[in-house]
This record gives structure tokens, C-alpha cells and sequence, in this order.
């Protein structure tokens, strides 16, 4: 875990120029990357950007196509397909330093006619020794090189976050929960003019979509409601939407009657299109929570948690909801056994997962989150192993207290936060255990002054964030109409102007979308911009995929080094 940024500047210039992750990340890649191929000697107004699978993500992830556009592209390429000769062009590879990689950058500008004028290389990461002599060795391809240069830039930059396996309720958890999406893409049927047959769209689910912005971080009650008020406002405020609308409820109009009204509607259809999307989105998750019975399943899962229920009241759920899910039934068990460890010792546990009637993979599942952090021989072993898992390893005192000192009234379902949120509101105020997170280097002088504890130059104290279930910043502020949360994307990161130094932390193993959630509010309540990094951002079903996925080899801490 990393105190704080390497920036040396005094904490007032800093917070001055304090930008998110980010754009940070935007600005590198366009400005550095891409801008800086329009210096020297290119001649070119137009150029060509060539990447692999994992360089378009990592792009994707901070620029939009407009931006790169911008910065004088025409055309983006795959390295690995056949393209097309355009020797009057410069072209830009933003590629992994890898040799496959290199061959084919080798072969494009090699010999007497190569596939561009120029080329701009930029690697996503150090290359290693070897291949930076196999570049220079090829005395063709020397003149036509434009630059050459290591950008270490091999992450995703997710500005956007349960314990592994609790159901989390807010919009944004829901949605990657229980609508099997990919990645951030959500596919909708938009209908047909003229009896033309439904047409399937793709649609991102980032910040760029300013009710999306909004409404992620809501509880799934809250953002419901939220859509709710924003179709009534939109229908009261627009005469022709009126006229289209009829005298019907509002609370009767469904996401196609939305679709419709875009229809006849034109001039509104963007604002109507992003909103009957969420309309729609909302609508799958609040049938698949009635469905299911989720919402009892919920409630238990939190009385689990904070100490109110146990093994007995999970018996009775299983042998009383017999239609629930065996995913569901499976995931109750994995946070019991976290609270709980010991009543897996024995016969207990078996006994219970028979109960459930679960399959010897989701028992393998069971036993091997058991085995997380240790042999499961010993009670202070399997705490340790759970408390990993982020959930609050002091059972008993989390039992005690409902909720947070200093924080607002929450839904009963959404009563759990993950222990990191704890963790990193220590480490702000220079109060984390140095025997369970040691430094690995002597801290440096600014850990102790006052961009880290405080000393001087204080800063007021914030106010509460739970104040209002949505992040300040992620808040439309002064909006009138019905449809748009038309400021939120201009204030997002007004915030950062001033704030002290960041906070990073590393994951190993997978983060979750409560503790992406945990680390934006924080950034505003903390006035500290906390940086989540991960191996990987995992739902659910991902997390108990890998479980089950794991070897005894692979549950062993012993070969670890750090």
C-alpha cells in the first residue's frame, strides 16, 4: 500500500494542479503519445494508430474515438491484420514490447517500399534489452523511425467498484450482478420504424453518459425513483411530449412507450434515449430482485454480517426457499463461513452445504475460500484467512454497531461497507496497525508533515458524505429540467482542484465494486483522491469462478515475495 504520490512540490502547487488518475492517463496518451507525433520532422497532417488487443483497451478505457480524431488520426489499425499500404502517412504503434510485436513493427517499415512514410513507436511497458538491438539492427527501418518510446501505461483506468460475494445494491452492482454484462456493455433491443424488426444495441455504461454518472453509486430504490421523477419532470416540462404522452400516469409508461416518444419526438431523442435506457435497466433488475425473492436473501446476508443471524437461520432459508438459486444458496454459505468459520469445522459445514444441495465444485468453492491465507486448522488462522476476503474480521464489535459514527440513516440492505473503507480512513490520519501493514521503505519526511497528517497548513474538516446517498460530485447541481443531469459531468472533477495528496491502493487478487464505490466516497469526504488498483475488477460469479478454479499450490503463501 502506497502513503502518498512521489510528487515533491509543496501541497499548495499540488493541489492546485491535482488532476484524477484518469485524466491523467487521457492527457499522457493524447498529449504525450499522440500530439507529440505531430512535432519534428512529420510531414504528415494525417496518421494511422496501430495497437494490439491490449493497448485499444487501455486506450478505450481514457479516450473516446472524438479524441483521438482530434489529435490528427484517421484510422486505427490492427497490428495483427492485413492493412493497407499508405506510404504518404506517418503512422503511430502503440504496442506491447513484446517480439511477436516487434517482427510484425519490423516488417511494416523494413525493405524498399515499407507500409507508412514514418512511424512513431511507443510501447505499453519497458522493453526488454534484446529487442530495442534487434530495432537497431535492422539499418532500414533506423531512418523512418520517428520516435521510440516506453510509456508504462499497462492499466485500466476504471473511474467508476461487496465484498466478494454479498449482494451489493447499489445501480451499478446490480447491474453487473445480475444482467450478465461485459465488461461495462449493455445490449438493449431499440424497436423498429415501419414494422422494421427490433434492431439490438450496444451501449457503454461509462461517464460519459451523464445519468449513468449520477445514479451508479445509488441504492437500486433511489436510482429507480430518480428515473421515475426525471420522466414526469420531462413529460411536464415538454408540451409535444405531453401531447404524446396522453393522459396516461407516468408511472404507466413503459421503456417502449419511451421509445416511441423518440420516435415522434426527434428534437429530444437524445435526452430520451439515455433516459429510457436506465428506464429499461432498472425495470430487468427490480423484476429479477422480485423474482428471485432477493431481497429476503439480502436482508439475511446483512443480519449475517453484523452478527443478528447465523447457522440455524440459514437452515431455515434453505429448507423455506427451496426455489432459490443454487448460486444464491452458495454465496449465503461462502459469507456464513466468512462470519463464521468455525461452525465449518467438522460435520457442521458438510452438512449444511448438503443441506443446500450445492455440487463438488461449489464445495471445492467453499473449501478453498477456507483455505484462503492459511491451513483452516486453527480458529485464528481462518479469521485471518476471511479477514483478507474484506469482510470485518471483529465480528462481535461490528455486531455492536448498526452503522458508521458520523454517517446518515442507509438502507437496511446496504448496511455492510467493506473493511478497506476503514483501512484507508486510518491511513489518512497516520492511524493504521504498523504491525499488520508494515512499511516496506522508512516513510518518507512528507508522511509525518503536513500534506499526510496534518500538522500544517490544516484542511477544513469535510462534510459528511452520507449526508446525501449520492457522491457530491457525482450530483447534478442546479439542473431544472427533467431529463439530463446537465452539470454533472461538468463539475466530476472540479473537486480534485483541491485536495491533498493521493492515496494508493493495491489489491492483490481481485477488487470489488463496493470497494470502487467505498474508495470514490472517500475521495470527497477525505478531500484525498484514493487510487483502487487491482489485478482485476470481480463480480460475483467471477470471484467464485476463480475459487473454484484454485489448486492447493496456488492457496500457498509460502513461495510469495514481495
Amino acid at each position: 500500500m502506497s502513503m502518498s504520490d512521489s510528487d515533491s512540490s509543496s501541497s499548495s502547487s499540488y493541489a492546485a494542479d491535482h488532476k484524477s488518475f484518469k485524466q491523467i492517463t487521457r492527457e499522457r496518451l493524447l498529449h504525450e503519445m499522440l500530439r507529440s507525433a505531430k512535432t519534428g520532422d512529420s510531414k504528415s497532417t494525417w496518421k494511422v494508430l496501430i495497437m494490439d488487443k491490449l493497448t485499444v483497451k487501455i486506450m478505450s478505457h481514457s479516450c473516446k474515438m472524438a479524441d483521438i480524431t482530434d489529435e490528427g488520426v484517421s484510422l486505427v489499425e490492427d497490428i495483427y491484420k492485413r492493412r493497407q499500404p499508405l506510404p504518404t502517412m506517418d503512422a503511430i504503434y502503440f504496442i506491447q514490447p513484446t517480439k511477436e510485436n516487434v517482427i510484425m513493427f519490423l516488417s511494416d517499415m523494413s525493405g524498399k517500399t515499407p507500409l507508412y512514410r514514418k512511424a512513431f513507436v511507443f510501447f505499453s511497458s519497458t522493453i526488454p534489452r534484446e529487442l530495442v538491438m534487434e530495432i537497431k539492427k535492422d539499418t532500414r527501418v533506423l531512418p523512418r523511425l520517428g520516435a521510440l518510446k516506453e510509456m508504462n501505461l499497462e492499466y485500466f483506468p476504471i473511474d467508476s467498484q461487496i465484498a466478494p460475494v454479498i449482494h451489493e445494491w447499489t445501480y451499478d452492482a446490480m447491474c453487473h450482478d445480475l444482467l450478465n454484462m461485459e465488461g461495462n456493455k449493455y445490449v438493449h433491443e431499440v424497436p423498429g420504424k415501419d414494422g422494421v424488426p427490433p434492431e439490438r444495441k450496444e451501449v457503454l455504461l461509462e461517464d460519459h453518459d451523464p445519468v449513468w454518472l449520477e445514479l451508479r453509486h445509488a441504492h437500486i430504490a433511489d436510482a429507480s425513483e430518480k428515473l421515475h421523477e426525471k420522466m414526469t419532470n420531462f413529460i411536464s416540462r415538454n408540451k409535444a411530449a405531453q401531447i404524446q404522452h396522453g393522459s396516461r400516469d407516468s408511472k404507466e409508461m413503459s421503456t417502449r412507450d419511451l421509445q416511441k416518444m423518440v420516435q415522434a419526438l426527434p428534437q429530444y431523442s437524445e435526452q430520451i434515449d439515455k433516459l429510457s435506457l436506465h428506464v429499461e435497466i432498472a425495470g430487468k433488475i427490480n423484476s429479477i430482485i422480485r423474482e428471485t425473492g432477493l431481497r429476503e436473501l439480502g436482508q439475511l446476508e446483512q443480519d449475517i454480517v453484523f452478527g443478528d443471524a447465523g447457522m440455524k437461520d440459514v437452515i431455515k432459508f434453505f429448507t423455506t426457499k427451496e426455489d432459490a438459486t443454487r448460486e444464491n444458496k452458495l454465496r449465503l454459505i461462502m459469507i456464513l463461513a466468512a462470519v463464521y468459520p468455525e461452525k465449518f469445522e467438522g460435520e457442521k459445514g458438510r452438512n449444511l452445504m448438503r443441506v443446500a444441495r450445492l455440487t463438488d465444485d461449489d464445495i471445492t468453492a467453499v473449501n478453498n475460500l477456507r483455505m484462503l491465507g492459511g491451513q483452516p486448522d486453527t480458529k485464528k488462522s481462518l479469521t485471518a484467512a476471511f479477514g483478507g476476503l474484506k469482510f470485518d474480521i471483529h465480528k462481535k464489535k461490528c455486531a455492536a454497531r448498526k452503522d458508521r459514527a458520523g454517517e446518515d440513516e442507509t438502507w437496511q440492505l446496504s448496511r455492510f461497507y467493506p473493511i478497506i473503507e476503514e483501512l484507508i480512513e486510518k491511513l489518512a490520519k497516520n492511524d493504521l496497525s504498523k504491525e499488520d501493514y508494515p512499511c516496506l521503505n522508512d516513510p518518507s519526511p512528507t508522511f509525518h508533515g503536513s500534506p499526510f497528517a496534518g500538522a500544517a497548513n490544516p484542511v477544513p474538516p469535510p462534510q459528511s458524505m452520507r449526508s446525501r446517498r449520492t457522491p457530491t460530485w457525482a450530483r447534478p447541481r442546479g439542473s431544472d429540467d427533467g431529463y439530463s443531469s446537465d452539470s454533472v459531468l461538468r463539475h466530476a472533477s472540479s473537486d480534485f482542484k483541491k485536495m491533498g495528496r493521493r492515496i494508493f491502493v493495491f489489491i492483490v487478487g481481485g477488487a470489488t465494486r463496493s470497494e470502487l464505490r467505498a474508495c470514490h466516497k472517500l475521495t470527497g469526504k477525505l478531500k484525498r483522491e484514493i487510487i483502487l488498483g487491482s489485478s482485476s475488477l470481480d463480480d460475483p460469479a467471477q470471484f467464485i469462478t476463480k475459487l473454484k478454479m484454485m489448486t492447493t499450490h496456488e492457496l500457498s503463501l509460502d513461495d510469495i515475495q514481495i
